[in-house]
């Protein structure tokens, strides 16, 4: 049976993220299980995901009471939840932490307590589920408000005794200084802590909430202590961002005090490196922004001259030079829309494979199978040269490997990385070809053979025989040698 829900699922997916199919099915599914599921009958469960352009979160999915009123009047299913109002979702969309009982306002102005989970898949928050509760009255003389006057947690005591761990604490009151028993309970923090915590959207007060709900990376309270009791640590130190903001996190573990410092320290640059930086940035997104255009009209004119001819080879030719330009594309089409000029690879191929797909996978059995490593990132150059090679090997196994009642036809794809070094294996179970006897003027190969050797620096190892399918394994380095 088809739920309407599903609807709505995909298409918020397909306009708001960078999300496969895969992790969409995987929220369809979730979605469902919530459904029928009678835990917290009593409240509104919701799933968002990350909208990749506004850094906000977006509502997908919204299960109503079962055993009693929604707090929700209107529909909510494609509203922004604003790091403002709900700092819970954004928080565990960003570090994949679980974010329990924080507060947040609703899209209607009711005050709620939120408990967060993430949903993972590939290693990768994909989404979010967050269970409401109602807390209007509750706690409206204790509500956090950004604007409070309530008086803040005097730490003069702490900073004196952490002078003689680090004498640069009680001269950089500007970071953000937290300080946690041993069952991770926050017990002191500074105003600065409170003020950047508040533009996070936390309206909780800070005090004894959880170490897991305030840290800003992917370390639980758990982890940091295994490392400093068992791994005889007494300091972890470690960059993170958080929207879109870089710190350098530095975790504490003070045995005798019996307490966990944890500070975080924005790395900030000037406001004339900030305009250059910015001014820069603007550039670069307009130049591809330009390119992607550009593109898309060669893509355009090279469609349109395929319908117009009547050789079924030339016509071949001319789709196949499309998939090359798309390649292309989908590369400049991520980095218009982001600062840098740095893309994840995972990102890039998605939609190369994608388009490879709609083109010959109607109709076949063919399986495609991916794997890649979602912490892949390459410079757009790279990026390109990359996802031009995979295209091509790709399309020579859709268009070469299989006979038409071949058994099981089966292709698949591995991006993977160790250190800085990059491994790509792409295979079918095909009937396999001699790499001495091909045609060298055949340009699909020609590009895969150069594209590695000059573009990448890189190694290409075939192996191919007859009935025996083919492996295309391409090894280089992700930084300049």
């Amino acid at each position: 049976m088809k739920y309407k829900f599903y609807d709505d699922i995909r298409n918020l997916c397909r306009k708001h993220s960078t999300l496969n199919e895969e992790d969409i099915k995987q929220l369809e599914v979730i979605a469902e299980e919530l459904l029928f599921d009678d835990m917290n009958a009593e409240k509104d469960i919701f799933m968002d995901v990350k909208d990749e352009l506004s850094n906000e979160a977006i509502v997908i999915f919204h299960r109503l009471p079962k055993t009693t009123n929604s707090l929700y009047k209107n529909i909510v299913v494609g509203k922004v939840a604003f790091r403002k109002d709900e700092p819970g979702p954004l928080r565990t969309l960003e570090t994949g932490q679980q974010s329990q009982g924080l507060f947040a306002q609703t899209q209607e102005g009711l005050i709620i307590k939120q408990n967060v989970s993430p949903i993972i898949s590939g290693g990768r928050v994909i989404g979010v589920i967050i269970i409401e509760e109602d807390l209007s009255e509750q706690i409206k003389d204790t509500f956090d408000l950004v604007n409070s006057e309530k008086n803040i947690v005097d730490v003069q005591e702490a900073f004196s005794e952490l002078n003689s761990i680090d004498d640069t604490i009680s001269d950089n009151l500007d970071d953000i200084i937290f300080m946690f028993d041993l069952n991770g309970k926050l017990k002191y923090h500074n105003k600065a802590a409170k003020s950047c915590y508040q533009t996070f959207g936390y309206k909780n007060e800070l005090d004894n909430l959880d170490y897991d709900n305030l840290t800003l990376d992917n370390l639980t309270f758990d982890q940091v202590m295994y490392d400093f009791t068992q791994m005889n640590r007494t300091k972890i130190e470690k960059k993170i961002t958080f929207n879109n903001r870089r710190y350098t996190s530095k975790t504490i573990y003070l045995e005798e005090k019996k307490m966990l410092l944890l500070i975080l320290i924005e790395n900030r640059i000037s406001v004339a490196e900030e305009s250059m930086h910015l001014l820069d940035s603007i550039e670069i997104q307009e130049i591809h922004h330009r390119v992607k255009n550009n593109l898309q009209a060669i893509i355009s004119i090279l469609r349109l001259q395929s319908r117009r001819v009547k050789s079924e080879e030339s016509r071949k030719v001319l789709m196949e030079s499309v998939n090359r330009v798309l390649a292309i594309a989908a590369t400049h089409e991520l980095l218009s829309k982001q600062k840098n000029n740095d893309v994840k690879i995972s990102l890039v191929l998605d939609r190369v494979l994608d388009n490879l797909k709609r083109v010959y996978m109607e109709g076949t059995k063919i399986k495609l199978n991916v794997n890649v490593d979602s912490d892949i990132v390459l410079d757009s150059n790279r990026a390109v040269t990359l996802s031009l090679i995979i295209n091509e090997i790709i399309q020579n196994s859709f268009e070469h490997a299989f006979r038409p009642r071949h058994k099981h036809p089966e292709i698949s794809v591995v991006v993977s990385q160790k250190g800085t070094w990059i491994k790509v294996e792409i295979r079918d179970n095909g009937v396999g070809f001699n790499d001495d006897e091909v045609d060298d003027s055949r340009l699909g190969l020609q590009i895969v053979k150069s594209y590695v050797s000059e573009k990448l620096n890189g190694i290409l190892e075939i192996d191919s025989g007859k009935n025996k399918g083919a492996k295309f394994l391409i090894k280089f380095n992700r930084v300049d040698n």
